[in-house]
């Protein structure tokens, strides 16, 4: 089987990130905390299972006519199944976390855009020592609509809950990408963080990641990087620290490679009991090997028959980088804001890239038997040495579900995403909306004491 290897990657392959273990406020360079210190709960397992009919505009296949436009398909309605499990198992020293998404989707105007989109990670944390955690993590997926993965998408019963999100981001794929075609992707790491002392921590990892896509003509990838940061507790609600790292792209059906290293100080401060803010900046060094175009010489030129040619190209470029993320609980809600500005290898057109990424999410669940999550994100890529200018997407959506029995909800899911080439004002816009039967029983997770 041509794509044999990603299953066999997928199930080897062991975390991405490890989650942090000291004590203080999440940092950005190191991810969001998850802190399962105040649960008793040594077995918690949350499925979930949607059936929903659906209508989305917008629609293009991945093809383009003899003008080079990308040939659109209308809209269409269709049917959308999706299933997820998260949850994890505590030992003594050691937790072991899982998180899987899947979907399938029927349109019945165009079944040439059916499709199953399926992302999982899993990660293990092990304390091997009263100062030393060790994480080891995996993730990997494949989909072929690439607008994000977020609630409005189908993707799980969040309900509010962003917090057992997939970020398929983390094994370097792009939030948005610009054809509608397959992709797969798998990630594996490791990460060592060490507790000096109650307010001083070292972290050590690396990762190495792959992406393939099913379409001929867009490029693919192979890369590793490696990571390091060391955190100091300033005070009670403030950490404040410096971070490195190296990353290193292949690129595979086109000729090119980038190595990037980066650098960025971090603080984060717990405002008071409920807001927390993160800050990160810094900059980075990137080099680039890649092939462009030339103009031939005119007595050259005449003797081949053609006016241009290809010559491989070396450049370094200096740029910044910086996040900020701010977050809020709320008794039954939750409010995330971020924004990032980092390299990423692409999307398969657009190669090593500079990325800003806008992103903002809500739930509630205040209601007796209503509950409310919003997300909306804005992404704007740049390459690099590439003469594409920039390609930037939207989305926006809002899913709500109403509880009629303990297990079974009513659930409805509408929005809107976009993108757009620089200099083409036209663009592409979508619309989608869908309502359904959702089936959980995440009130009353699976505990053994």
């Amino acid at each position: 089987m041509r794509h044999g290897w990603f299953w066999v990657a997928l199930v080897a392959a062991a975390p991405l990130a490890a989650q942090d273990s000291y004590g203080g406020p999440s940092v950005l360079s190191r991810g969001p905390v998850g802190n399962l210190s105040g649960s008793s709960d040594l077995l918690v397992l949350q499925p979930s299972l949607q059936l929903l009919g659906s209508y989305e505009s917008g629609l293009y296949l991945p093809s383009v006519d003899s003008l080079g436009r990308q040939v659109g398909s209308g809209g269409s309605f269709g049917a959308t199944a999706s299933a997820g499990v998260n949850g994890y198992h505590r030992w003594k020293r050691t937790i072991l976390g899982l998180n899987y998404q899947g979907n399938f989707r029927h349109y019945t105007r165009n079944p040439y855009l059916d499709g199953i989109d399926q992302i999982v990670s899993l990660n293990i944390q092990r304390q091997t020592s009263a100062r030393t955690t060790v994480g080891v993590s995996g993730a990997g997926g494949t989909y072929s609509r690439g607008y994000g993965f977020g609630g409005g998408e189908g993707f799980g019963l969040n309900y509010g809950d962003f917090s057992q999100g997939v970020d398929p981001t983390l094994a370097a794929v792009p939030r948005f990408d610009l054809l509608d075609t397959r992709t797969y992707y798998a990630a594996g790491g490791a990460d060592l963080i060490h507790q000096k002392s109650a307010r001083l921590s070292f972290r050590a990892g690396g990762t190495a990641f792959a992406v393939r896509r099913r379409a001929k003509g867009l490029v693919e990838m192979n890369g590793y990087s490696a990571r390091g940061d060391i955190m100091y507790r300033v005070g009670r609600r403030s950490t404040l620290g410096i971070d490195y790292s190296f990353s290193a792209y292949r690129f595979v059906r086109g000729f090119g490679s980038s190595d990037i290293h980066m650098a960025a100080l971090n603080y984060s401060v717990q405002l008071d009991r409920n807001w927390t803010l993160a800050l990160r900046g810094g900059g980075y060094r990137l080099e680039n090997l890649r092939a462009v175009r030339v103009a031939l010489d005119p007595a050259v030129a005449a003797i081949l028959g053609q006016t241009g040619g290809v010559e491989a190209f070396y450049g370094i470029n200096y740029g910044s980088i910086y996040g900020a993320g701010l977050s809020r609980n709320f008794r039954r809600a939750g409010l995330t804001l971020r924004f990032d500005r980092g390299i990423m290898p692409g999307n398969g057109v657009f190669l090593t890239s500079r990325q800003d990424a806008v992103s903002a999410g809500f739930g509630y669940r205040g209601w007796r038997r209503w509950s409310l999550s919003f997300e909306a994100a804005y992404s704007r890529m740049a390459t690099t040495f590439q003469d594409f200018g920039s390609y930037q997407g939207y989305t926006a959506g809002v899913s709500t579900a109403y509880r009629v029995s303990r297990y079974v909800h009513l659930v409805a899911h509408s929005g809107w995403r976009t993108y757009q080439l620089q200099g083409n004002s036209k663009g592409r816009d979508s619309y989608f909306a869908s309502v359904g039967l959702g089936f959980t029983p995440r009130d009353l997770p699976l505990s053994l004491r």
